[in-house]
């Protein structure tokens, strides 16, 4: 996995409406913190990050960061959380945590499925239960996804985490038994139901009379 470059520069801090003048200006404040090192106080260009976030690179993308006027930022580093706008839902805060090329970390990565399920096309409904894993490896070697094929799925059947392939030296944490995706047949809701048995009892007479018929 290649590390994509995310430009940050440092900024003041000391009240809220410092932070506020970061993101009229079109920024996102943020922080640094991990490492033995002590927490520096960042900002981000708001559309540079934004199509991070909706990039291949997933919900915790890992980055190597550039900081112009504070060069002993620059490190590579991965989005541990992103606090968003309530209502417009635009990133207003981040979380990076640096980390070491050479050793381990855990993060998440989505879950994506593929294929034309049998079990839809038999009239089933499709559940997708698990739509990210967390795994163990290096930086360098976190997939952008992991992808499961659901061609073969049937109604009443289920793919779990333990189907899932993963690249070497990636090691996934999630419980193996949990359901990532399944196929079960359209729940009836109350009012059909008592509609089905509406008809059903309007029935009964007809079948009846046409029996009675029958023995005449």
């Amino acid at each position: 996995m290649e590390l994509k470059t995310l430009s940050v520069s440092s900024r003041t801090t000391g009240t809220k409406g410092m932070a506020h003048a970061v993101r009229r200006a079109g920024g996102v404040p943020g922080v640094l913190y991990g490492g033995g090192k002590e927490t520096v106080a960042l900002e981000v260009d708001g559309k540079e990050f934004d199509r991070l976030l909706h990039s291949a690179a997933g919900t915790h993308p890992i980055v190597s960061l550039v900081c112009e006027d504070q060069p002993a930022v620059n490190t590579a580093a991965i989005v541990k959380s992103v606090q968003r706008h309530p209502l417009k839902y635009n990133p207003i805060h981040v979380d990076l945590v640096r980390i070491r090329l050479d050793e381990t970390i855990r993060t998440t990565v989505p879950v994506e499925l593929t294929g034309r399920c049998k079990g839809v096309a038999e009239g089933g409904l499709l559940e997708h239960q698990i739509r990210e894993i967390e795994i163990e490896c290096l930086a360098t070697q976190v997939p952008e996804m992991v992808t499961l094929d659901i061609t073969e799925l049937k109604i009443g059947a289920a793919y779990h985490v333990a189907m899932l392939e993963v690249p070497a030296g990636v090691t996934v944490l999630t419980d193996s038994e949990l359901p990532v995706a399944s196929v079960h047949m359209p729940r009836i809701s109350a009012s059909e139901a008592a509609a089905a048995a509406a008809a059903e009892g309007e029935s009964a007479p007809e079948e009846a009379k046409e029996k009675a018929e029958e023995g005449k």
